[in-house]
This record gives structure tokens, C-alpha cells and sequence, in this order.
């Protein structure tokens, strides 16, 4: 009885020091950015700013049976903004995408058993030997001179195949 009664005074007496626990803050959401050498239109390979646009999803939505959830499409930007290697390169889409999704490789990405299809779209317009900033980046700016942005076209989700609206 004596032992439980000294845990309870020791367990007060730390929580007295301590103070109140730290308030939770929300985490707003992923890094919106990342420094990658790309490609330029010019061929030449440059640091540029990779960036997710507008065109991803930003609330859960059905794709077949399944729903695709906002957090699953979140860490499927992220994985893309901190991957190292090449990007995977897919060689016949399973639907029909949209017309921004023409014309260039179409890039995969998966995550559990949700995978997303876009592509890269890079402009290049920093001068010889100026490295971009990319922090907090969303648009092109003098700053952000290199960007490339990653523009969604769809997903998949088991046997389901869901084109960005």
C-alpha cells in the first residue's frame, strides 16, 4: 500500500514540474516542394523546382468499389517529391486521360494499392550557373527560375481505373 501511495505522490509530483502537456498542432499538409536535377525542353539536365499543381485531388473520391482517400494521394506526393531514383515510366495506360497528359511519358507511382499516373511538365529559364530557390514554391518566379511540375492524370485502385476530372 505504501509502494502505490509513493507511485501516486512521485506521478503528481512530475506532472507538477512538468506543466501542462504541449498543445497538438496540425500538421497543414506535405512539402509542397523539392530540388531534383530534370530535364529541360533544351535537353540539358538542370536543378529545377519539383512541384505537385493544382490538378491533384485534395478531398477523398470514389474510384470503383473502392474510395480513394486524401491522405493516400498525400503521401503519394510526397513519395514522388523525395524520390531519388528515375521516376517509373508506364507504357500503356489502363484509361483514357485527360489531354494535359498527352503527348510526353507518363510517370506511375505507387502506394499500398492505390497508384497514381502523371506527368512532368519543366520549363527552364535560370541563367548559367544560378541554382533555383525552391521553398515554398507553387509558381514559377524569378527566384524559381527552373520548375517542374507534376500534373496529375489519374488513378487506380485494384481493378479500378478513375481518369482526373
Amino acid at each position: 500500500m505504501k509502494l502505490i501511495i509513493l507511485a501516486v505522490f512521485i506521478a503528481t509530483v512530475a506532472c507538477l514540474v512538468a506543466g501542462d502537456p504541449l498543445p497538438l498542432t496540425k500538421r497543414d499538409g506535405f512539402p509542397n516542394s523539392a530540388m531534383k536535377p530534370m530535364q529541360c525542353p533544351s535537353g540539358n539536365t538542370e536543378v529545377s523546382c519539383l512541384v505537385t499543381d493544382s490538378s491533384w485531388p485534395t478531398n477523398d473520391f470514389p474510384c470503383g468499389q473502392d474510395t480513394i482517400r486524401n491522405n493516400v494521394i498525400k503521401a503519394i506526393t510526397n513519395g514522388i517529391l523525395k524520390k531519388t531514383a528515375a521516376d517509373d515510366v508506364e507504357g500503356s495506360p489502363p484509361f483514357e486521360l485527360g489531354t494535359a497528359c498527352q503527348g510526353g511519358p507518363l510517370y506511375k507511382f505507387q502506394h499500398n494499392t492505390v497508384t497514381a499516373f502523371y506527368v512532368v511538365k519543366t520549363e527552364c529559364d535560370c541563367k548559367a550557373g544560378v541554382v533555383p530557390s525552391c521553398s515554398n514554391v507553387v509558381e514559377k518566379s524569378q527566384d524559381a527560375c527552373n520548375i517542374s511540375k507534376i500534373v496529375y492524370c489519374g488513378a487506380s485502385s485494384g481493378q479500378s481505373h478513375c481518369a482526373a476530372k
